[in-house]
């Protein structure tokens, strides 16, 4: 074990030689009359403690170290003098560069305590210093890697909305191309055809929104518009616009005046993923929309009657590109967006999203908002 390495100036030779004979077992001495050659001593070794006579012919004990402070921070600084006068005393203790102060004639015991303390508090000194060093360093790759992330998200929703405006036009061409034909043809089989095809397109449309989206949000780019919003009549107007078949029922049980203060295309796409998620997984029974308040909040269910999800999944059903069944020979479709993106909007509308399911029982999507954005009272 290295001892700790200490460096003695004082004028008095005789007090140099006594502490080093003293002390030279416990510690690493080095001594020194000359003021002039302190600094380049320090330099040229590796001191923990430096002990200097407070009264030399030069400057004080206290004017030498306030010089070394500003070269040598980490230095532990010890004042020891004849004069023992209670405003010497008063003055090495108070100044901040100044660990203690060791009265002459010197007591061995005390004063060894003391150069131990002072070494102690060195080596705790140093480390502190190289934890923060590291720490600030960590902190700095840190923020750096969050920069870079940022700017490979923003490159990325950028090359986002640019291939997806080069997808769109094209597709829109399509689209349009296959309504004037379906209007405009008389054979059934050509008919149906064109139809398939219109669905595919809108298909893939609703894919490349979904993934447009999602980026934004992953990148924190979505904006909102916050007004107030009737969410039975969104809901009406959603369900007016889908097919259902002869076995699936959807009742629409919300309160009619129900109005909350958000982002009525948000909500409209919250709804929208939660109800064709329905009518993606039940194909018989019944999906039931109600609200409740609950604990100063107001919660707007969707349960429906399907097959429920297995709870394994429960816990990355929200996750983006995540299905139930991620196997190749699934029997449902989809790019595991849409949960994802109800979430995140809901999330950022100051609310919550929650999933209660058990596989063969039917599932409850529940979104809960406090009461306060709600225009009604309860």
């Amino acid at each position: 074990m290295n001892k700790p390495k200490i460096l003695y100036v004082d004028d008095d030779h005789e007090n140099l030689i006594v502490f080093e004979s003293g002390f030279a077992y416990d510690f690493e001495i080095e001594i020194t009359s000359d003021i002039s050659k302190v600094h380049d001593i320090i330099k040229t070794n590796s001191f923990e403690i430096i002990l200097l006579d407070y009264k030399m012919p030069a400057m004080t004990g206290i004017e030498l170290a306030d010089q070394l402070y500003e070269s040598f921070p980490d230095l532990i600084y010890i004042i020891t003098s004849a004069y023992a006068e209670m405003d010497l005393v008063i003055e090495a203790i108070n100044h901040h560069k100044i660990y203690g102060f060791i009265p002459k004639p010197w007591s061995f015991n005390e004063v060894a305590l003391l150069l131990n303390n002072a070494a102690k508090f060195h080596k705790t000194q140093i480390e502190n210093k190289n934890l923060l060093l590291e720490l600030k360093r960590k902190n700095e790759q840190l923020e750096k890697a969050i920069e870079n992330e940022k700017n490979a998200s923003n490159l990325k929703t950028t090359f986002l909305k640019n291939i997806s405006h080069e997808i769109r036009t094209p597709l829109n061409a399509i689209i349009g191309f296959n309504q004037i034909a379906i209007k405009n043809v008389t054979d059934d089989k050509t008919k149906s055809a064109l139809n398939h095809s219109l669905t595919g397109c809108y298909d893939l449309l609703q894919v490349i929104t979904n993934i447009v989206t999602s980026s934004k949000l992953i990148s924190q780019q979505m904006k909102y518009h916050i007004r107030s919003v009737n969410i039975y009549e969104i809901i009406e107007n959603i369900l007016s616009n889908k097919r259902l078949n002869s076995e699936l029922k959807i009742v629409n049980e919300l309160q009619k005046e129900l109005f909350l203060d958000t982002d009525p295309n948000a909500l409209l796409e919250i709804i929208e993923v939660i109800i064709d998620n329905a009518l993606k997984f039940v194909r018989k029974g019944e999906v039931r929309i109600y609200n409740k308040a609950k604990n100063g909040n107001i919660e707007i269910h969707f349960k429906d009657d399907g097959p429920g999800i297995d709870k394994n999944a429960l816990s990355f059903i929200f996750e983006p590109f995540r299905q139930e069944d991620e196997t190749d020979s699934r029997a449902y479709g989809g790019t595991g967006l849409g949960l994802f993106i109800a979430q995140k909007h809901i999330e950022n509308l100051n609310g919550h999203f929650n999933l209660v399911s058990e596989k063969g029982k039917g599932a409850d999507f529940v979104i809960t908002f406090p009461k306060k954005y709600f225009t009604e009272d309860y």
